[in-house]
């Protein structure tokens, strides 16, 4: 599994999204290609002239594809950062830029899942294989796997803090 592991994430969350997008099937993955983690995403000239910015980070990038998946983490719920999220996306997408934003119950069902790996493997321009009974149980075994640790993690820092 660390071989599967991607370098450069600012979040666990980010970290566990590309994990269960990338790693090979028969481990619980969607085998999906990796993405580059917390990469900038340069606009076209027009774009960077008309919005007045000439660049975005991205959680997930595929370049070559046009492709950007967004972890929604609970600090994106604070006003100010939603409206920046929004202008992201939209100024993404009027660059001509897929953005696929995912967030935390997403991760949590098998379905969700499925739906986002479908959206990436589109935009990558891949055949999407639904995932046999098998291949499911692996998923939803390395998502559970992943998702408690993040939970571990986020007690721990509870209890830091409390400390």
């Amino acid at each position: 599994a660390l071989a599967h592991v991607r370098d450069g994430a600012a979040s666990p969350e980010e970290a566990v999204l590309s994990m269960v997008l990338t790693m090979p099937r028969h481990m619980g993955g969607y085998g999906l290609p990796p993405a580059m983690l917390n990469a900038s995403v340069r606009l076209g000239v027009e774009a960077a002239e008309l919005f007045g910015i000439e660049e975005f980070v991205c959680d997930l990038r595929w370049a070559r594809h046009g492709l950007v998946a967004e972890f929604q983490g609970s600090q994106h719920k604070m006003r100010s950062r939603r409206s920046y999220d929004l202008r992201k996306g939209n100024v993404l997408g009027a660059d001509g830029w897929t953005v696929i934003e995912v967030d935390r119950t997403m991760l949590e069902r098998a379905s969700l899942m499925d739906e986002v790996a479908k959206s990436v493997s589109k935009g990558l321009g891949l055949r999407w294989r639904q995932p046999g009974v098998r291949i499911a149980t692996f998923q939803a075994r390395l998502r559970n796997r992943l998702l408690k640790y993040l939970d571990d993690m986020r007690m721990r820092a509870v209890d830091m803090l409390a400390d």
